[in-house]
């Protein structure tokens, strides 16, 4: 026998127990993550201002205004994920080589070679939102080096108050926002964007001044 109600009573626990396990399922999923170390490996392209340095050479000062240049890098991060929601992690990010050429003289060219790089230690948060899916946000301290090399194409000489190569150290921060799908128990695809503001000077000719980043994809371990 059966009392009034019950069957009302049973669908009503039976959805509140799903929805229950519908809301936890995603910090379920992603928490058993705690505790274990991570290895990133990011392939992607690079942006940067550097598209007038080898202009600002020939003319000796700098040009109003960035010129983006874009080049192929990549990202390999070392970590580990010591809460539920936060890990940390450290590494390198390699953009290069930026090339920038103008007519120099007469009958020459000048070329500025710039390469980027930057090491990392980073606290990432972590907030699922799928079963299978979550939102990183990076915010960490940066060492970031912008170095130029300068050539011409027929061995004429550089302009006498140009250093050659130009090296700018910078220390700062970095930010990022990155999307994991998990494939796996250890194993999530990752793709999104860092970014690396305030690198190089605005006062060396043969620099430049201003955000480098990068929009890269990988797979990120766990173990």
């Amino acid at each position: 026998m059966s009392l009034p109600g019950w069957p009302a009573v049973t669908r009503g626990l039976t959805t509140a127990t799903l929805l229950a396990l519908g809301i936890s399922m995603p910090v379920r999923a992603q928490v058993v993550s705690q505790g274990r170390g991570q290895l990133t490996f990011m392939v992607g392209q690079g942006s940067g201002p550097l598209g007038a340095i080898a202009s600002d050479i020939v003319d000796q000062h700098h040009t109003t205004g960035q010129t983006n240049q874009k080049h192929a890098g990549f990202r390999i991060m070392g970590g580990y994920q010591f809460a539920d929601h936060v890990s940390f992690e450290a590494g390198i990010t390699h953009l290069g080589t930026f090339v920038s050429q103008v007519p120099y003289l007469t009958s020459d060219q000048l070329l500025a070679q710039t390469n980027f790089d930057a090491i990392e230690a980073n606290l990432v948060g972590k907030i699922p939102f799928a079963p299978d899916a979550r939102l990183d946000v990076t915010v960490g301290a940066v060492r970031t080096a912008l170095s130029t090399s300068i050539s011409t194409l027929a061995y004429s000489a550089l302009p006498s108050a140009q250093a050659n190569p130009v090296n700018v150290r910078h220390y700062g921060v970095d930010l990022a926002a990155d999307v994991e799908w998990r494939l796996s128990e250890r194993t999530s695809l990752i793709v999104g964007y860092h970014a690396y503001p305030g690198v190089g000077s605005s006062r060396l000719i043969g620099s430049a001044n201003g955000t480098m980043s990068i929009i890269a994809g990988g797979i990120h371990f766990e173990f």
